[in-house]
């Protein structure tokens, strides 16, 4: 795996983690904890991505700051830059479409 992004993310169920985003191959990895429970570890493959924007409204924010917002079929999970800086989420957004474009796609 490449650079690693410090991150607080919200998973379409509400539960909230801090931790790490980083970029496999074929997938976004974040890994991280929640109130001092064991570590998880969530993949989200380029392939089930329908979507991804940045996250203005108030439903998509985390402590009131902007956000990433990656659209999935099961929900949408959305991150935020712990370093709260809006250039490391326009990064992320850069760097998830490129590797989008090169992901195989699923037949549905």
């Amino acid at each position: 795996m490449g650079a690693s992004y410090a991150v607080k993310w919200r998973e379409p169920g509400g539960q909230t983690f801090l931790g790490r985003f980083e970029f496999d191959t074929t997938a976004v990895v974040l890994t991280g904890r929640n109130d001092g429970e064991e570590a998880v570890r969530r993949m989200i493959g380029f392939d089930e991505v329908r979507g991804f924007r940045l996250g203005e409204n108030a439903g998509e924010r985390l402590d009131g700051e902007r956000t990433l917002v990656v659209g999935r079929s099961g929900g949408d999970f959305v991150i935020a830059s712990v370093v709260m800086q809006t250039g490391v989420l326009q990064e992320l957004v850069h760097r998830l479409s490129e590797l989008r474009l090169l992901a195989p796609r699923r037949v549905n």
